[in-house]
């Protein structure tokens, strides 16, 4: 379950600092040419942020180009 801040409106620190390492390892990966990877770390970011603009954008950039 997630936590929330005070206001109830956007995930605890220690979540949105997660969210930040998986993005920065979902960019290496994209930068190594490993798809498989950066679309691993961008699910991990989804399952917490369903609605995470950046991985989601990310996500069907990877998957377009896959065909």
């Amino acid at each position: 379950m997630t936590e929330f801040d005070a206001s109830g409106d956007r995930p605890a620190p220690s979540e949105t600092e997660r969210t930040r390492s998986l993005l920065a390892q979902a960019a290496l990966a994209r930068r190594a040419g490993d798809a498989g990877a950066a679309l691993e770390s961008y699910a991990a970011v989804l399952a917490v942020e369903p609605g995470h603009p950046e991985a989601l954008l990310a996500s069907a950039e990877i998957n377009r180009r896959a065909g």
